[in-house]
C-alpha cells in the first residue's frame, strides 16, 4: 500500500480522545463503519479534549487503499458503560449523549443488558421532565447531532419493550411542533425490534398464512406507539390508507375492555392550533376510530364475526353505527377501504398489500339486516351504495339478498309495510336473476327452493311448488343437480319429518362430477347434503322414537363410508350428540370424535375445531333439553383441552371454547347441584390454573346465572361474584375493574330482579370497610348515589371525604404540569375506553360459502 496516509482526529462526538501510535484514518460514513487502513494500535488519553466537541477536520482519502472492517465484537467498551452509567445516575444529558454515540460508533448497542435500557427510558424520562429540559426545537437545529442520538437512544429502549421514554419525547416533540420526528422515530423503533425480533417484512404479504402470522411484531409498548404514532400523523394530515396499512404489521390488544390513558395526549393537542380551525384532538380520536375499522376490516373473518355478534345483540344501534362508519370509509377521497368485485368470493384469504372489503362482509351485513327486519337497508345496500362505488351485484349477491328479503317477508313481528315491501323486492331481484338466465345455477336455485319452502307456509298456492320442483328435477328437466340444490332438498324433507324422502334424496341425484369445475371439485359433492341431514336429525331426535334416530344416523353414515365422503368438522358436533344419546361410552365416544378434526393437511389438533365440535354438540339448547351425558362430554373436551398442546391456542381462543361450553351450562335445565358442580370443574381445568380467567369470561357466567328465567340461578350467581371479587383482590394487578361493577349493579337493579336487597350487599362489598375496591371517581358509585343506596347506607359523607382526596391529588398533579409545562401518563388521570375498537381474532376460519349459502 504505497499512498500516503494522512493522520485525522477521532469523530466529535466520541469524549475520550486517542494517541495515534500509526498512520490512520477514521471516518463517519452511512453504516458507521471504520475505515481502518493500517493496524489501529490505541491507548487513552487523560488529558480531556479542550473544546466541548472536537473539530472535524478535512480528510482526503484514495478510496482505493481503505479496508471497510466493522468493529471488533469484544472490543473493550467497560469504560464507555461506566460513563453511560454515571450519566443516566446524575441525569447528565450532555455526557450520556457522548457516552452512547461512542458505543454507537462502535456497533455495540447491542451488548448493553436490558437494564441498561430500562435505565435510559427512565431517563429521558426524568430529564424532559425536569426544570433543565432541553428545548427539543433549539436542540434539533443547533445541535442536530446530538438530537439525533437522543432520539436513537429513546427508539432503542422502546424497541425492547422500555417505551416510557420514547412516550414522553414523542409528547415533547409533538408540543414543540416536530410531528413528523415523532413518525419516523416509531418506524425506526419497528425497524429495530424487526431486527432483534427476526421477523421478516417481506412474509408479510406472504400467501402462507403461517409465515404472515410470524412475521407480525409482537411487544407489549406497540398499542402505546400506534397511539402516539396517529396523533403525529394527524397533526401531519396523513391518516391516509398507507399510514393505516403501515400500521397492521404488528400483534396489539385492542379489546372494548382494554383502556388507554388520552389526557397527556389531549393536553398536547389542546394546546395547538390547526390551520383549518379544527379541534384537534376530536380529529386524532376519529383517525383513532377509523383505525381501529381498517384492523377489522384487515381481517375479514373476525370483522364478520363482530358484525354476526352486533346483528344479534340487543340494541341495534351498534350495528348500524358499524355499518355507516363502512359505507364512509370506502367511497370518497379520504376511502381507505378498498371495495372488491361482487364476484370475487374468495379476496378476503388473499395476502394483500392494501386493506380490502370483499364481498362476504356485505353478505354479512345483509344477514345481519335480515335478524334485525331492516328490509330497506338491504334493498339500499344493492341500490344505491353499490353503485355509488362502481360494483354491480352479481347473481349470488342477488340471491342472497332475495333469500334474506324473502326470511323478513314471512316474520309475523315484522310490520305489515316492511314485509310488504321485503317481499315485493324479492320478487324482483328473482325476475332479474331470470332475465339474466342464471336461475339453474346451483347457489341461486337452491336459494329460490327455500324461498318457495318459506312462502308456502303462509301462502297455500305454493306449498306444492317445492314437491313440483323436486319432480321435475329428478326427472332431469332442469339440468344437473348441484351439491347445494341437493342439500335444500334435504334440508326441506328432514324439516317436514320425512325421513326416508331425505334419503332418497341421495339415490335420486347421485354423485356427478362429470360437469364440475376444478374449483368445485375440492369439496365431495354428498359433504353438505350430509351435513344437513346429520344436524337437522340432532336437532329434532325427540320428534321421533327413541331408535329412529339412531337407525338413521347409522344408514347415512354407511353411506358416508360406502361413498368416502369426508365430514365437515361443524358436523363432528351433532353427530356426538346422536351417539352419546344412544348410550355410548362418554370417553371413547369423544376421542373417536376429536380423532377426526385431523387430515392429513392438518396433522395437528386445533383449539379452534374442537370449538367447532363443542358448539355443534351444545349449541341446541334452544330447541331441545340438553342432558347431563352432553355436558359429560364437553367436561371431558376442555380436560383434553387443558392437557394438551393445541394449534393456535392462546388466551382468545381458550375463552371461546370455554365459553362454548359454559354458556349453555348456565342456561341449562339440568338441576341446580349438577350445573353447580360442572361449572366449578370447568373453571378449575382453564388452561395454567382459574387465575387466568378473564373477567368478561366471568361476569358473562355470573350474569347468565342471575337472569335465569325459574330463578334458580340467582343464589349460586352471587355466590361466584363474591367469590370471584375475594379472590381477585389478593392478587395484585387482577383486580375485579369498574366497569363490571358498575354492570353487576345495573343487573341487580334490572326489574325482573326481586332481592333489591342484594345491591346494598354489593355497595357494601366494593366500599369493603373503607378501603374500596373501587376507585372513588368510578361511575358505579355516582350509579349508587343516584339510586339512592349510598344515602341508605349513610356512606355520603365518606364517599364525599374520598372524591375530594383524589380531586385534589389530581388538581394538584394538572396544575404541577401545567407550570412545567409538562405532559406524562399518570393513572391518576381520567382513563377514556378505546371507542369502538373489538377483539380481533387472528386467523378464524370458517367455510364463508356456508355462510352465505
Amino acid at each position: 500500500m504505497n499512498s500516503v496516509i494522512q493522520k485525522a482526529t477521532l469523530k466529535p462526538t466520541l469524549k475520550t480522545s486517542f494517541k495515534l501510535q500509526q498512520h490512520l484514518v477514521i471516518s463517519r460514513s452511512s453504516t458507521r463503519w471504520i475505515h481502518i487502513t493500517r493496524v489501529l494500535v490505541a491507548s487513552r488519553n487523560q488529558s480531556p479534549p479542550k473544546a466541548r466537541y472536537l473539530a472535524k477536520r478535512n480528510v482526503q482519502v484514495d478510496g482505493e487503499h481503505v479496508i471497510n472492517l466493522r468493529p471488533p465484537p469484544d472490543y473493550p467498551v467497560d469504560g464507555t458503560l461506566a460513563q453511560l452509567s454515571s450519566a443516566l445516575s446524575a441525569l447528565d444529558l450532555d455526557n450520556a449523549i457522548r457516552a452512547w454515540s461512542q458505543l454507537y460508533d462502535l456497533g455495540a448497542t447491542f451488548r448493553l443488558e436490558s437494564c441498561y435500557f430500562k435505565s435510559i427510558s427512565k431517563f429521558i424520562a426524568s430529564v424532559l421532565h425536569s426544570k433543565t429540559a432541553p428545548n427539543m426545537s433549539r436542540m434539533a437545529v443547533k445541535t442536530p447531532e446530538a438530537y439525533g442520538f437522543f432520539i436513537n437512544m429513546a427508539t432503542e429502549s422502546a424497541a425492547r419493550d422500555h417505551i416510557h421514554g420514547l412516550y414522553v419525547l414523542s409528547l415533547r416533540l409533538l408540543s414543540s411542533g416536530r410531528p413528523a420526528d415523532v413518525a419516523n422515530a416509531y418506524n425506526k423503533t419497528k425497524a429495530i425490534m424487526r431486527r432483534l425480533q427476526g421477523k421478516d417484512e417481506k412474509n408479510l404479504s406472504s400467501w402462507d398464512r403461517e409465515k404472515r402470522l410470524a412475521a407480525r411484531l409482537e411487544g407489549e409498548g406497540l398499542r402505546t406507539l400506534i397511539i402516539i404514532n396517529i396523533a403525529a400523523l394527524t397533526l401531519l394530515d396523513q391518516c391516509d390508507e398507507t399510514a393505516f396499512f403501515g400500521m397492521l404489521d404488528a400483534n396489539t390488544d385492542l379489546r372494548p375492555s382494554s383502556k388507554f390513558d388520552f389526557t397527556a395526549i389531549k393536553r398536547v393537542l389542546s394546546r395547538l392550533t390547526s390551520p383549518s380551525g379544527s379541534n384537534l384532538y376530536e380529529q386524532f380520536r376519529i383517525n383513532v376510530n377509523n383505525f381501529i375499522l381498517a384492523l377489522q376490516a384487515y381481517h375479514p373473518n373476525a370483522f364478520m364475526r363482530r358484525i354476526n355478534l352486533y346483528g344479534h345483540s340487543k340494541s341495534s344501534s351498534k350495528l348500524e353505527k358499524l355499518y355507516h362508519r363502512v359505507l364512509n370509509a370506502s367511497v370518497g377521497e379520504n376511502a381507505f377501504l378498498r371495495v372488491r368485485d361482487l364476484d370475487d368470493w374468495v379476496a378476503h384469504s388473499h395476502p394483500l398489500t392494501y386493506i380490502p372489503l370483499p364481498v362476504a362482509v356485505w353478505a354479512t351485513f345483509v344477514k345481519a339486516f335480515e335478524y334485525r327486519l331492516n328490509a330497506q337497508c338491504i334493498v339500499s345496500l344493492v341500490e344505491v351504495h353499490f353503485p355509488a362505488r362502481g360494483l354491480r351485484p352479481d347473481h349470488k349477491f342477488l340471491s342472497l339478498a332475495m333469500l334474506s328479503l324473502t326470511y323478513i317477508s314471512a316474520r309475523p313481528d315484522a310490520t305489515l309495510e316492511v314485509r310488504q315491501m321485503a317481499r315485493q323486492w324479492a320478487d324482483k331481484y328473482w325476475r332479474r336473476i331470470t332475465e339474466e338466465g342464471l336461475h339453474t345455477e346451483d347457489l341461486v336455485f337452491a336459494r329460490r327452493i327455500k324461498m318457495l319452502d318459506i312462502l308456502g307456509r303462509n301462502e297455500p298456492r305454493l306449498k306444492t311448488e317445492v314437491v313440483n320442483l323436486y319432480g321435475a328435477a329428478s326427472a332431469g328437466h332442469l339440468g344437473r343437480t348441484g351439491p347445494k340444490t341437493r342439500a335444500a332438498f334435504v334440508d326441506i324433507f328432514m324439516a317436514r319429518g320425512d325421513l326416508k324422502g331425505a334419503m332418497r334424496v341421495f339415490k335420486v341425484f347421485p354423485h356427478d362430477t362429470s360437469n364440475l369445475g376444478q374449483e368445485e371439485k375440492k369439496e365431495h359433492d354428498y359433504t353438505e347434503s350430509v351435513s344437513t341431514f346429520v344436524k337437522r336429525l340432532a336437532v329434532f331426535a325427540k320428534a321421533w322414537s327413541d331408535q329412529t334416530p339412531f337407525i338413521y344416523c347409522a344408514k347415512i353414515l354407511e353411506f358416508v363410508a360406502q361413498t368416502k365422503t369426508p365430514i365437515n368438522i361443524s358436523t363432528l358436533g351433532p353427530l356426538l350428540s346422536l351417539q352419546l344419546n344412544v348410550g355410548l361410552p362418554v370417553k371413547q365416544t369423544v376421542d373417536t370424535i376429536l380423532s377426526n378434526t385431523t387430515c392429513s393437511s392438518e396433522p395437528k389438533q386445533s383449539i379452534q375445531r374442537w370449538t367447532q365440535v363443542m358448539n355443534g354438540l351444545l349449541l341446541r339448547g334452544n330447541l331441545q333439553k340438553l342432558n347431563e351425558k352432553e355436558f359429560e362430554a364437553g367436561l371431558y373436551i376442555l380436560e383434553r383441552a387443558s392437557e394438551e398442546e393445541l394449534f393456535g391456542q392462546k388466551l382468545a381462543r381458550e375463552c371461546e371454547l370455554w365459553l362454548a361450553f359454559l354458556r349453555p351450562l348456565a342456561r341449562s335445565s339440568i338441576s341446580p347441584s349438577s350445573r353447580f358442580t360442572l361449572i366449578s370443574s370447568a373453571c378449575s381445568l382453564f388452561p395454567k390454573g382459574s387465575w387466568r380467567i378473564p373477567s368478561a369470561l366471568m361476569f358473562e357466567i355470573i350474569y347468565l346465572l342471575l337472569t335465569r328465567e325459574d330463578g334458580t340461578g340467582f343464589g349460586e350467581g352471587w355466590a361466584r361474584w363474591e367469590n370471584f371479587v375475594t379472590e381477585r383482590s389478593e392478587m395484585k394487578g387482577r383486580e375485579v375493574e369498574g366497569v363490571w361493577w358498575e354492570q353487576m349493579l345495573s343487573t341487580l337493579l334490572s326489574p325482573h330482579l326481586t332481592p333489591l336487597a342484594f345491591t346494598e350487599k354489593l355497595v357494601l362489598l366494593a366500599w369493603n370497610k373503607g378501603d374500596p375496591l373501587v376507585s372513588a371517581n368510578d361511575p358505579f358509585w355516582a350509579r349508587a348515589k343516584r339510586e339512592g343506596i349510598i344515602r341508605k347506607l349513610d356512606l355520603v359523607e365518606q364517599l364525599s371525604i374520598k372524591m375530594k382526596e383524589k380531586a385534589m391529588e389530581s388538581h394538584w398533579r394538572e396544575t404541577l404540569l401545567s407550570d412545567r409545562n409538562e405532559t406524562v401518563l399518570s393513572d391518576e388521570n381520567e382513563v377514556e375506553t378505546i371507542r369502538e375498537d373489538e377483539e380481533i381474532e387472528m386467523g378464524w376460519e370458517e367455510d364463508e360459502e356456508k355462510l352465505l349459502s
